[in-house]
């Protein structure tokens, strides 16, 4: 798949926006005091999918169609992460070689391509949830849940945890 400067530049903008606001949600997802008692102890991590609930305002009857999608995108990646996987590992190789700039080139094109199908994987996952909620609950929650998307679909065992300091 040949990948085009505007293309590239619509990926770029995008993973800057989301590495940008990691930080934010992250910490949305941590709650003070032991076992979420206010006042003391350790953060308290919550999943992406009580993040995701929360930001939209989630009622029951949709947390089942949004749980069911997110798996379905989750099993739908496993080429996308091998795709990941391969080509960065190439990417380093051709780093690794003195004077391999032509290669450089080629690997960087081809994690390109697989972080791009990543990226799109992320947003037409989050579009279809986004079609199981109200308008008012889109205005109320899609810019975190925007951000939640980011990287969920990484880990090959599982996507509602938020992952620390893993990106594509």
């Amino acid at each position: 798949m040949a990948i085009t400067r505007s293309r590239l530049l619509i990926v770029a903008i995008a993973l800057g926006l989301m590495t940008t606001a990691t930080g934010a949600v992250s910490a949305q997802g941590r709650r003070g005091g032991r076992s979420g008692q206010p006042g003391g102890g350790g953060p308290d991590v919550r999943s992406r999918m009580d993040l995701l609930t929360d930001a939209m305002l989630l009622t029951g009857d949709q947390k089942d169609p949004v749980k069911a999608r997110m798996d379905a995108a989750h099993k739908a990646a496993a080429p996308i992460r091998a795709d990941l996987a391969r080509t960065r590992a190439a990417l380093a190789e051709a780093a690794a070689k003195a004077g391999g700039g032509g290669d450089i080139q080629a690997a960087a094109d081809a994690y390109a391509d697989a972080a791009t199908a990543m990226t799109e994987l992320e947003m037409k996952t989050l579009a279809e949830i986004l079609t199981l909620v109200t308008p008012e609950q889109k205005k109320q929650g899609t810019a975190p849940a925007f951000y939640l998307m980011r990287g969920a679909f990484l880990d090959d065992k599982k996507w509602n945890e938020i992952p620390k300091g893993r990106l594509y």
